[in-house]
């Protein structure tokens, strides 16, 4: 695709980015006009330019990559951001952004090395005046993200280097981001730490995206992923009797989740 490309292959390509790592299943249920895109459309590499990306980078990401949110005090970088704007990157083709950004979580997230250890959450200004992570513990919605991100970069630029730290990944996320919750199996949880209660365990429904879930059961043998992802959706279903998914749900022990705190709340 050129540079003179019409809004709607553009968008064609984006979809192709976003779809095309659900594999057989997702395509299976595409209409044929859209499985033939997801197969044939072009990399992403090859897309116009994104405007709103290009304007997302220029206010928040720093030349080296680090997502800075510019009003916290801190001047603090979360996970999360680090992650969407790998999935940005990708889809609006910027290979170079990308690196930059994986580099920079590498290097200052992971201690150097995202193969033997999971980012941390936050990192910052320091009380001292330092700079350096503020909290250790990893975010599992940040660390799905990445995951999907670094799979989907491996393949549609044939880098093997992003798929192998995908199924890492991937690995350790279940290995220190999951428990086996009685009444519910094996479930998400928002971090590694920090989430058991004397009553039950705290989790947070929108760490838990199905499709990201559903992407990494495609790409990952272990079946616990088919477990997790339905565990996900009982969460979901269970703790919004009232329709409205709340930020926070306690999974009781005995009885199954309730909205965090006893309240009926959720954002957006």
């Amino acid at each position: 695709m050129n540079g003179a490309a019409r809004g709607p292959d553009r968008q064609r390509v984006r979809r192709h980015v976003l779809l095309g790592g659900a594999g057989a299943a997702a395509a299976a249920m595409a209409p044929a006009a859209l499985q033939a895109a997801l197969k044939a459309g072009p990399a992403p590499s090859s897309c116009a330019p994104w405007p709103a990306w290009q304007r997302f980078a220029a206010r928040f990401v720093s030349p080296d990559g680090r997502v800075i949110d510019p009003a916290s005090a801190r001047a603090h970088t979360v996970s999360e951001g680090q992650a969407y704007a790998l999935f940005f990157a990708l889809v609006a083709g910027d290979r170079s952004a990308f690196e930059r950004l994986l580099r920079w979580t590498e290097d200052n997230l992971a201690q150097g090395d995202l193969v033997l250890r999971l980012p941390a959450w936050q990192w910052g200004r320091r009380d001292d005046g330092s700079w350096g992570v503020l909290d250790g513990n990893p975010a599992a919605d940040a660390d799905l993200w990445m995951a999907y991100a670094l799979g989907e970069a491996g393949r549609l630029w044939g880098e093997r280097r992003y798929a192998v730290l995908s199924a890492l990944l991937l690995q350790r996320i279940l290995r220190e981001e999951t428990a086996d919750l009685p009444g519910l199996g094996p479930c998400l949880l928002p971090g590694a730490n920090g989430f058991v209660r004397e009553q039950g365990w705290r989790l947070n429904p929108s760490y838990a995206p199905p499709f990201l879930l559903r992407w990494a059961a495609l790409h990952d043998a272990d079946a616990r992923w088919d477990a997790v992802r339905a565990s996900a959706l009982r969460v979901v279903a269970q703790s919004a009797p009232h329709g409205f998914v709340p930020d926070w749900a306690l999974w009781r022990r005995s009885a199954g989740p309730q909205a965090g705190g006893g309240a009926r709340r959720g954002s957006i």
